[in-house]
């Protein structure tokens, strides 16, 4: 990997500064289906279509705001274990969490 210094406090890679000379955009990273993030946010989303409750009504069972819980089942929130046992007890089942 080739990393070019600017004129600013910032790293560049090789492929960053040609997407800028060019005005190319960079490659969208295919997320990692075994990402955690992702699973659980499949999880609440199944959980919570099969208690046909809208986003905006699990985030006020969960006292959650509706975007985190948005991003929340689209992967892009890391969301926190109180947050979790927030989500939990609104879907009305045990959140476990699991160390093997």
């Amino acid at each position: 990997m080739l990393v070019v210094y600017t004129h600013s406090i910032q790293t560049l890679t090789l492929e960053a500064v040609i997407s800028k000379a060019t005005g190319a955009r960079p490659k969208a990273r295919r997320p990692n289906p075994n990402d955690p993030r992702l699973l659980f946010g499949r999880r609440v989303r199944q959980l919570r279509l099969e208690l046909g409750l809208s986003q905006e009504r699990l985030a006020e069972l969960s006292s959650l705001h509706r975007n985190y819980v948005g991003e929340a089942e689209r992967g892009k929130r890391n969301v926190g274990l109180l947050n979790v046992v927030k989500l939990a007890h609104a879907l009305g089942v045990r959140p476990m969490i699991s160390w093997t």
